[in-house]
């Protein structure tokens, strides 16, 4: 009948009340699971604590070992601007053998590449001769070689003001005076002087020819020059920061 309200029976109320007293209702409320407690963590870390600390061993002579006998690699980078020809004459007229550009890419990679370029690089800061130790680069700032020289492997012993030029492994090449010129016989100019090698009792270095410094320079020197662009990025990597930069 229109405007009659079904009520609830008192069955439906015993159920719903005993439905709830099954699922815990609110005799029993639901409480949040308490945390991992301090006390299992530090007993995980008691567990594993040979193994942990081995980690620890392995990783840190791993990383010994990375500081002393990987080599690091160092890159320097230049970037050159390059007069462009305007192709033509100071009457503002075009000459017939001018070009509208200075050289192409081509041209500017080829004469990056030649020895004209590279030579004097070579011998300005003396690539020819590598010391074991990057310290002791200081000491051959003055080295020069003759045309006939003999590359090679050299171990130099110091001995108060007298020195001992070995060309590894065991031949004796020289014997001197610090004060003289040392290598004169292998076709060494180098005349570091006595206090150069305070405190130093044998120095390592290896010896090539110029143009083979030359050939490795040219080698490991990359250049990009976009098309049209007026400015070439030159990019050279070596193992001595400051020697790759000079």
């Amino acid at each position: 009948m229109p405007g009659n309200q079904i009520q609830p029976t008192a069955s439906d109320a015993v159920v719903d009340s005993a439905s709830l007293q099954e699922w815990g209702g609110a005799e029993h409320p639901v409480t949040a699971p308490s945390g991992p407690k301090l006390g299992r963590y530090l007993s995980a870390l008691n567990r594993f604590k040979w193994l942990i600390a081995l980690l620890v061993i392995l990783g840190g002579g791993a990383g010994y070992a990375a500081t002393k006998f990987v080599i690091p690699e160092y890159e320097v980078q230049a970037r050159i601007m390059l007069e462009m020809g305007t192709g033509t004459n100071q009457g503002g007229r075009g000459g017939p053998i001018q070009a509208s550009e200075l050289l192409e890419a081509s041209g500017w990679q080829d004469l990056l590449q030649s020895f004209t370029v590279s030579d004097p690089v070579v011998n300005q800061l003396a690539l020819f001769v590598e010391p074991a130790r990057a310290a002791d680069s200081t000491l051959f700032r003055s080295f020069r070689v003759a045309q006939q020289m003999q590359p090679g492997d050299y171990l130099l012993t110091v001995s108060g003001n007298a020195y001992s030029l070995l060309l590894k492994p065991a031949t004796e090449v020289e014997r001197g005076s610090l004060a003289d010129s040392i290598g004169r016989r292998v076709g060494f100019m180098w005349q570091p002087g006595a206090q150069a090698f305070t405190d130093r009792k044998e120095v390592e270095f290896r010896i090539q020819t110029p143009r083979e410094a030359s050939v490795a320079l040219i080698r490991k020197l990359r250049m990009t020059l976009n098309t049209g662009s007026s400015f070439m990025l030159l990019r050279l990597t070596g193992n001595n920061s400051h020697r790759t930069a000079a």
